[in-house]
């Protein structure tokens, strides 16, 4: 089941706003948006037109989900990092108080306005918990694959 409205601006027609493949049972369905003139393009009417396709979707037609129709165009990664942190390894810092991080920072704490400092003087039980954490961490890396720092996904329109 499909729905379709014309959009107007000044009383001209400019655009449709689509719903389709309707299910009642499950609320949902797919959405389409299009502006026919490129003289429309650049003025903010999709943001309008996309504003009054979540009222008519939420508001009017008492739907729940909304998705839409893209395909993907592509993917790119970017570098590779080997940086990852095992179980046993995330629960000896967290015995041995996380010492590790940026303290040299000027910012300050949010919630209270406070500086930045150094980790408190670790005992010796925390130092050992640390240094299995970090050994623990150098041998998995002989058996772990590289993952990217970031991923760029691009998707197009049907």
């Amino acid at each position: 089941r499909q729905k379709v409205r014309v959009a107007f601006y000044e009383e001209s027609p400019y655009g449709i706003l689509s719903l389709k493949n309707i299910d009642r049972q499950s609320l949902r369905c797919d959405w389409g948006m299009y502006i026919g003139d490129i003289g429309y393009l650049g003025r903010g009417l999709g943001r309008c037109m996309l504003y009054d396709l979540l009222v008519w979707v939420f508001d009017e037609e008492k739907l729940s989900k909304l998705f839409s129709e893209i395909k993907l165009d592509k993917i790119l990664y970017q570098g590779t990092n080997y940086e990852r942190t095992n179980f046993i390894s995330r629960i000896l810092l967290d015995l041995a108080g996380n010492p590790y991080g940026t303290y040299n920072q000027e910012e300050e704490y949010i919630y209270c306005n406070s500086k930045i400092t150094g980790p408190l003087e670790m005992d010796l039980l925390q130092k050992i918990e640390t240094k299995i954490a970090h050994v623990l961490n150098i041998i998995q890396l002989f058996f772990i694959e590289p993952q990217p720092n970031w991923i760029h996904i691009s998707f197009k329109k049907f």
